[in-house]
């Protein structure tokens, strides 16, 4: 090899001392301002100096795309394998399921009947969109690198399992079973752990998370809330929480009228007593920085990985 690049001896490499003629202007000289004639050089050097820099960023920097691997299961058992890239889409028939996966991300079981297209697949961003039927996403990649988009809310993987279904209307509803997921429209925003349950409306977004076992008098307050757009409904919910149900109120604390959030962070207050340095008077203005401690609080959270939520 040459060492031209390094000493000047040596083979020198064309390339190299085509560069070098470009660059000339550039280079450093003790007390000496470049002349007139030279800034059209100057200028060509510069612009061929960034183009090649973008040129290596981009090279560098951009994500490669990972197909999914996807083994599809028919009524009759049979079994038949394929690839899902980018810009494509998975239908399954009738008595037809199917299983992706995908390395250092995790794995999806869909069921029949099902629409599922393939948005993005690179390393920093897994980005699918639920159509319509159900799938069960069983995740391990890192918060915020797996989502699915659905006609009316996305869900942003925080690490866990959950199953997401859409009508063919359009609506739809998460069921975490480990785990937690943001899930959003616009400017609403849910933040659902596990073993709770979202309705989400198309033109509504994601409504208020509430669990399982909630009340049936707290969940049909909540549609009425969140969907009918009912304020008489949300004293019902009040009067309905129980200290299980703190997590629906920290909820709903962010999605209320201004007015409303005193009342709501006076149940909570009664139903979960914040830890020590949480700020009633600024969530009650609409500051929820200070809401993370106690969200882990109410949801066990204190020992997973750190994720900002609020």
């Amino acid at each position: 090899m040459s060492d031209y690049l390094w000493d000047k001896t040596g083979i020198p490499d064309p390339e190299i001392q085509r560069l070098e003629e470009l660059l000339e202007p550039l280079r450093y000289r003790p007390g000496v301002v470049p002349i007139r004639r030279s800034r059209s050089r100057l200028r060509y050097a510069i612009a061929v100096g960034i183009a090649a820099a973008v040129v290596v960023a981009v090279f560098i920097v951009r994500p490669r795309s990972h197909p999914w691997s996807v083994s599809l299961e028919s009524a009759d058992r049979a079994i038949r394998t394929a690839h899902l890239r980018a810009g494509e889409t998975l239908r399954t028939a009738p008595g037809q399921v199917a299983h992706l996966t995908l390395a250092h991300v995790g794995r999806l079981d869909v069921d029949p009947e099902t629409t599922l297209r393939v948005l993005s697949s690179r390393s920093d961003q897994q980005r699918l969109e639920l159509l319509s039927g159900t799938i069960h996403a069983h995740i391990g990649a890192p918060p915020r690198v797996f989502v699915v988009n659905t006609p009316s809310a996305t869900a942003t993987d925080l690490g866990c399992s959950y199953t997401l279904h859409v009508d063919p209307s359009g609506d739809g509803l998460l069921r975490v079973t480990s785990g937690l997921i943001e899930f959003d429209w616009k400017t609403r925003r849910a933040l659902v752990p596990t073993g709770a349950v979202a309705i989400t409306r198309v033109g509504a977004g994601p409504g208020t998370p509430f669990f399982d076992d909630a009340p049936p008098g707290l969940r049909a307050a909540l549609q009425s809330y969140d969907f009918a757009h009912q304020q008489s409904a949300l004293p019902q919910v009040l009067a309905s929480a129980r200290p299980r149900d703190a997590m629906t109120l920290l909820n709903l604390v962010q999605t209320v009228r201004a007015p409303d959030r005193t009342s709501v962070l006076a149940t909570l207050a009664k139903i979960s007593p914040p830890p020590p340095g949480v700020d009633l008077s600024a969530i009650a203005a609409g500051h929820f920085d200070t809401l993370q401690p106690w969200w882990n609080a109410v949801t066990g959270a204190k020992r997973r990985p750190a994720v900002r939520l609020f």
